[in-house]
């Protein structure tokens, strides 16, 4: 018994925590919650002044960095908004997030973008404007002229090489979040990484495990 006991303790405390913060980097979200954004790199001035992400978002206090799937919508830093949509669609253009952007990134999230990329550096506003610029270019978005000045032209050809066609189309956890304002109004749509639909399995499979040692241990 005293055995059972021991191995419940350690699975539960395998288990709980890994199923609820996921992945490394990866946030709990839900539709009707409030988000409020601020700038990480600066704007510049006009008239060619930049435009794109990396914003850092937060929701209950986590705060994580994301980027802009859509052209043509614009955010209010420190305003309050609500995520009124969770999913692989962008709504203003309808467009479907792409493999390669989940691809970028899930491993800019997860921290090993630079790995895969050496020339990417993190904290690096050229290169996390890059990131951007890529993200846009995977959506099939035409980037702006006046954006260009702010890419790292090497850096933006490797993240939009073919050597990435296809890559990321087994990832599930990324999704695209959209803004809207407190008339419901759209502004903007947003990456994120949520915890993966495995882990909650797992973690339900794990609470099973525990409840059948419970079970046993009452019957002896």
């Amino acid at each position: 018994m005293r055995r059972k006991r021991t191995w419940g303790v350690f699975l539960a405390a395998i288990l709980i925590p890994f199923a609820l913060f996921g992945p490394a980097q990866a946030t709990p979200l839900a539709v009707g919650e409030a988000i409020t954004f601020a700038d990480i790199h600066g704007r510049g001035t006009a008239p060619t002044y930049y435009i794109g992400g990396p914003y850092k978002a937060t929701v209950n206090g986590a705060s994580f960095a994301t980027f802009c799937v859509e052209l043509d919508e614009t955010l209010t830093f420190g305003t309050a908004y609500t995520i009124g949509g969770m999913g692989p669609v962008t709504v203003a253009s309808g467009k479907t997030l792409s493999p390669e952007v989940k691809f970028l990134y899930y491993n800019y999230r997860t921290g090993n973008l630079d790995d895969l990329f050496p020339a990417f550096s993190y904290n690096d506003a050229r290169d996390e404007r890059t990131l951007q610029g890529a993200i846009w270019k995977w959506m099939g978005w035409t980037v702006p002229a006046g954006q260009l000045g702010y890419f790292d032209d090497v850096l933006y050809a490797s993240l939009t090489g073919d050597a990435l066609k296809g890559l990321g189309s087994d990832i599930d956890n990324v999704v695209i979040l959209n803004i809207i304002d407190s008339k419901r109004n759209n502004r903007q749509d947003v990456l994120a990484m949520v915890p993966e639909p495995a882990t909650f399995l797992l973690l339900g499979l794990g609470l099973f495990g525990l409840s059948t040692l419970g079970r046993r241990k009452i019957r002896k």
